[in-house]
């Protein structure tokens, strides 16, 4: 309203028919719109000039008498699991099945081999999915008064916007909402191993065709960065078929300018997804071979640094800690109510198997302050070495420092780098001052990049990418996916 003030709105609420059945699943209910079709005929009509809709309710298949004539800015894409802390208590323990509320066959399919991945002490369990139906309250309070469940899982972009929406008509459902979520743990769930259902996060806004001048008001509101990858997800599931009865997870999404791109699930046909991958902006001759890079295999693990743990102070009880590597992470900072999130998911996965529950990660995509309205009053603390950056959002709590180890190899021959840090990066420029100035060097989409544009690395010659084997292989290589990236920070 801010942008027309003079402007009356006056809104009105109905149930589509996906919202009236909140019984038979979503794959058994009709294909086509089922929490959107019913508004067409008001719009065709006049009844209504506008309806707002969930990206991913609308079918695939474009509608003849209406169109969308806006995009919001797109929320957090990830699902949200919440759990019963006792209740899981008992599926580790082994005196409960594992279940976990969700009517979509892609989480189903996906989750079942993430979950005993993603969570301490259920490698050898298989979850168990049984439907749910409803609001984002009422699924929350059919979860609360199952005493089977053991998890629910839903849309965080949902919850978080139930959470934060202004007006002072949703203050007590926002007050019941934190209530109830005060004695459940939560897992924010990684694009990597469980992709949203396409156009998840993001609004829609519907009018009927040729109203010029309702598109004229969202001037200056409609995102084109959602709208266009928006519109590629829904492409892609409609390759495979399209449709929520799919068990099929895409997200798009420009990540510093590039496309990156997630697809996992099942086809109908049977065709199992799995693709992983970040658009490569620059150009370059390939390398003859491996002589011509750095690090080769067998250099990961020559040159790099030591390690050396400090003392780290036990975390206060409204602290969060966020873990920049595996090796930072103290077992005196373990706590049953801690929350912890990681930069990568190999530093998730290596707290797990330590018994840590991990929350979230930011999956190796670029340090980020998580956004959780139901725990705003949890203050964040990074864990990482000595030397690493900070900021004032991020507060550093140094848990070890770093030593040199091993001798700089010789750069002047190699043509490709590829930096898993920072601090790698500006021990071998000291040795090699001309190094930025150089080469083709490769990193993924995080600190590192802003340090090695910093340094004078130009944008024609800076490579955003996914990590040392996706790089590797892009260049020609064969790497030894199987050795660990070792003695980096």
């Amino acid at each position: 309203m801010s942008k027309h003030p003079g402007l009356k709105v006056e809104y009105a609420f109905r149930e589509s028919l996906g919202d009236k059945n909140q019984h038979d699943p979503l794959w058994k209910m009709p294909e086509r719109g089922v929490f959107t079709e019913d508004f067409v005929e008001d719009l065709e009509t006049g009844r209504c000039d506008l309806v707002v809709h969930s990206w991913k309710d609308l079918p695939v298949a474009e509608r003849v008498g209406t169109e969308i004539i806006a995009t919001l800015p797109r929320a957090d894409v990830r699902d949200l699991l919440l759990l019963k802390p006792a209740r899981f208590e008992d599926v580790r323990a082994g005196r409960a099945p594992f279940e976990i509320l969700s009517s979509s066959p892609r989480r189903a399919y996906n989750l079942a081999s993430a979950l005993p991945r993603l969570l301490p002490g259920v490698s050898e369990r298989s979850p168990d999915f049984r439907s749910i139906r409803g609001n984002i309250p009422t699924r929350l309070e059919k979860f609360l008064g199952d005493d089977a469940a053991v998890g629910l899982v839903l849309a965080k972009a949902a919850l978080d916007r139930l959470l934060t929406a202004p007006e002072g008509e949703f203050a007590e459902l926002q007050a019941r909402l934190r209530a109830s979520l005060r004695g459940l743990r939560f897992v924010v769930l990684p694009v990597a191993l469980d992709p949203p259902a396409a156009a998840q996060g993001a609004l829609a806004v519907e009018a009927k065709r040729g109203r010029a001048e309702l598109r004229a008001l969202w001037d200056g509101l409609h995102c084109a960065d959602t709208f266009e990858c928006v519109q590629e997800e829904r492409r892609i599931l409609a390759s495979h078929g399209g449709g929520c009865h799919q068990k099929i997870g895409v997200h798009v999404a420009k990540l510093r300018g590039h496309r990156f791109e997630v697809l996992k699930g099942l086809t109908e046909a049977g065709v199992r997804l799995d693709e992983r991958r970040l658009e490569r902006k620059i150009s370059f001759e390939a390398p003859t071979g491996w002589s011509e890079v750095f690090p080769r295999p067998d250099e990961r693990s020559g040159f790099g640094f030591e390690r050396r743990p400090l003392e780290a102070p036990k975390a206060g009880e409204a602290e969060a800690l966020y873990v920049s590597k595996a090796e930072a992470w103290r077992p005196e900072l373990a706590s049953a109510e801690q929350v912890v999130w990681t930069a990568g998911l190999e530093t998730w996965t290596k707290l797990v198997a330590r018994g840590v529950f991990v929350s979230g990660s930011d999956e190796g995509l670029g340090e980020r302050l998580p956004l959780l309205p139901w725990r705003p009053e949890l203050a964040w603390r990074k864990l990482s070495h000595a030397e690493a950056p900070s900021r004032s959002e991020l507060p550093l709590r140094a848990t070890y420092s770093l030593l040199p180890v091993g001798t700089v190899p010789e750069l002047a021959s190699r043509r490709f780098f590829f930096w898993a840090s920072a601090s790698l990066f500006e021990r071998a420029r000291a040795a090699n001052p001309t190094l930025a100035a150089r080469g083709v060097h490769a990193c993924g989409p995080g600190h590192t990049a802003d340090a090695l544009a910093a340094a004078g690395v130009s944008a024609d010659r800076l490579w955003i990418c996914l990590g040392y084997e996706d790089w590797s292989k892009e260049l020609g290589l064969e790497a030894d996916s199987r050795r660990e990236t070792a003695s980096v920070p």
